[in-house]
């Protein structure tokens, strides 16, 4: 029997630049290829991860410009609002 309670996870969705965030990829549920970035842009890999999604910020971060989080707006949000707080 278990006396923690589960760990909390959530279907986490990112977009990589083709060849960015090996670990990432690594870890990934799926990995839909060649999909158009937020730049517009094709040279984007899709992809899904179940993960806590909070504890990924300091990782998503960690990659710089080569990754964009798309799913969960929470994980998003705090991603955003750090970057901001980095730039004051």
């Amino acid at each position: 029997r278990r006396l923690a309670p589960p760990p909390i996870t959530e279907t986490v969705v990112v977009l990589a630049r083709t060849g960015a965030a090996v670990p990432l990829r690594r870890a990934a549920d799926s990995i839909e290829q060649d999909v158009p970035g937020p730049d517009g842009a094709s040279g984007w890999d899709r992809l899904v991860l179940t993960r806590g999604a909070i504890d990924m910020t300091e990782e998503v971060l960690g990659y710089g410009p080569a990754v964009y989080v798309e799913a969960p707006q929470a994980l998003r949000d705090h991603v955003v609002e750090r970057l901001r707080g980095a730039l004051t």
